[in-house]
């Protein structure tokens, strides 16, 4: 194997490794704001999952692929995110208590995300720009 297709092996589990920290991390913070898009504690979480792929900058100075760890890491801790609004939904009993918290969750989830990653691809395309 190759050394930059170990690099990028080694990428894409730390992306998946560190997802799993982030998933819980976000899942907790949403779990307290109770998934409100509107409240002032979930636009904390949003910050939060818009800063936490960040912590994975010190892996640059190693050459691993830290955009492509970085975007594994958010699509990991969406996925979780997404089945566990889908579990909670429409598990037993709970199904007839929450009809719209499905949606509830896929719309907070997707909108935090999607805001960490368009930073990451910001700031990885100002580090391109900067690294000329």
């Amino acid at each position: 194997m190759s050394e930059s297709a170990k690099r990028n092996l080694f990428s894409i589990l730390a992306g998946i490794g560190t997802g799993l920290f982030m998933s819980i991390a976000v899942l907790y913070m949403m779990i307290i704001s109770f998934f409100d898009i509107a409240s002032i504690s979930y636009w904390i979480t949003a910050a939060a999952c818009c800063a936490i792929p960040f912590c994975l900058t010190f892996l640059r100075q190693k050459g691993w692929n830290v955009f492509l760890a970085q975007i594994m890491m958010i699509l990991t801790s969406f996925i979780i995110t997404a089945i566990y609004g889908g579990y909670v939904t429409y598990s037993g009993s709970a199904a007839s208590s929450y009809p719209s918290f499905w949606l509830q969750v896929l719309s907070a989830s997707g909108l935090a995300h999607g805001l960490s990653l368009v930073c990451v691809c910001i700031s990885e395309a100002v580090h391109h720009h900067l690294n000329k």
